[in-house]
């Protein structure tokens, strides 16, 4: 993740709080920019305004925009919007798991599959029995 540019490192922590899908962060945490900075693994003081005057402005944008509607809209957080709310959180973590689940597995039979590539190209090679899957024991 170090060969991006910092920039963008940012602009994705920012997308990912926007969208809801944080890999650092709670789910749910507030769109700052000191949880954006928190999100590309920073600290905030590394998000500064004059090193990334666009990017700050866009959270500003946001932040501002998401408050106006918050209020134009009454959409302060009740005690009876907890459950709906949790339902959704729960949901999309049962999606990203399945996502997760998904790549795993994939990647799982694409070293299979080098595996018997390797063995083909020179049978004799022993490397390709070097990992040997395993579940992990709980």
């Amino acid at each position: 993740m170090q060969s991006k540019n910092p920039e963008k490192i940012f602009q994705m922590a920012f997308e990912r709080l926007v969208n809801g899908i944080p890999e650092i962060l709670p789910v749910g945490s507030a769109v700052t920019q000191n949880n954006v900075a928190r999100e590309a693994g920073h600290t905030p003081s590394a998000l500064r305004k004059e090193r990334f005057p666009a990017l700050i402005k866009k959270i500003q944008i946001y932040v501002a925009s998401s408050k106006r509607n918050a209020c134009e809209e009454g959409k302060t957080t009740s005690k009876k919007d907890a459950p709906a709310q949790g339902h959704i959180r729960e949901e999309r973590l049962n999606v990203l798991e399945a996502e997760s689940t998904n790549k795993l597995l994939s990647l799982l039979v694409e070293v299979s599959e080098l595996r018997a590539h390797i063995l083909r190209l020179d049978p004799k090679d022993s490397t390709a029995d070097i990992i040997a899957f395993r579940s992990p024991v709980r």
